[in-house]
């Protein structure tokens, strides 16, 4: 059995303080260590303190100081090596300019600290994801490796979240609608994604686009064995 003696409201307030003051005095040597760090990796190219200073802050802090020390040091992230590594950013006799960098700058400002949450909605969490997914795909240069997988997630996802919010919500619709344009004009427009479109505009499938390219109307023609157009994807 835990021996356990509840403490009056005045001995808790204390205790309380007590770790407030700590947390703040822990705050500032940290910022100290952080700014003579940073010194170190530049004036003498040595990143040993610095890692040195990871292995003693807490786990919860560690993202947080090596964001501060990326951004001030000579320093990157080496994820085989899981430490910090040399990164040349500031010269030898830049030292002084770059700690005038740091200015008011607080290592526990350099990272936001997560939101604190009771429950997580997958839809929200889901919509986050493809937002960022679709503005990767966008991007210049960039090639998408498994298109149809791609395309099949996406109709999917796109469906979900119609049943999720359901069909009133237009954003949702506007973001499928979108995402189907975008597909076609690419040639790359599934089935479903041809019939969402025909429904949208009131046209028929076969009549979408009056002059079609020959793998649209191959697309276009395997769309018709879904029968009656679907709200959003063939079912």
């Amino acid at each position: 059995m835990i021996k356990f003696k509840l403490l009056d409201s005045k001995a808790l307030a204390k205790l309380i303080g007590s770790i407030g003051e700590a947390r703040v005095k822990l705050d500032g040597e940290v910022q100290v260590a952080c700014v003579q760090v940073i010194g170190q990796s530049i004036e003498h190219r040595n990143t040993t303190p610095a890692n040195a200073l990871l292995e003693v802050v807490s786990k919860h802090h560690k993202a947080t100081v090596v964001a501060y020390l990326e951004r001030f040091g000579n320093f990157a992230w080496d994820r085989k090596a899981d430490k910090l590594a040399f990164k040349e950013v500031h010269a030898k006799d830049a030292l002084q300019a770059a700690i005038n960098m740091i200015g008011d700058a607080k290592w526990y400002d350099a990272k936001k600290p997560p939101k604190v949450v009771s429950q997580y909605d997958a839809a929200a969490m889901l919509a986050d994801l493809f937002d960022r997914l679709r503005k990767v795909a966008k991007k210049d240069g960039i090639t998408i490796v498994n298109a149809p997988v791609w395309r099949d997630v996406e109709a999917a996802y796109n469906a979900a979240m119609v049943k999720a919010y359901g069909e009133g919500e237009k954003s949702v619709q506007q973001l499928a609608i979108d995402g189907a344009l975008e597909a076609r004009t690419k040639g790359l427009a599934t089935p479903a994604q041809l019939a969402m479109l025909a429904e949208h505009f009131g046209k028929p499938v076969t009549q979408f686009k009056e002059t079609p390219s020959a793998k649209e109307e191959a697309v276009i023609a395997e769309a018709k064995q879904f029968g009656d157009l679907p709200r959003l994807v063939a079912q």
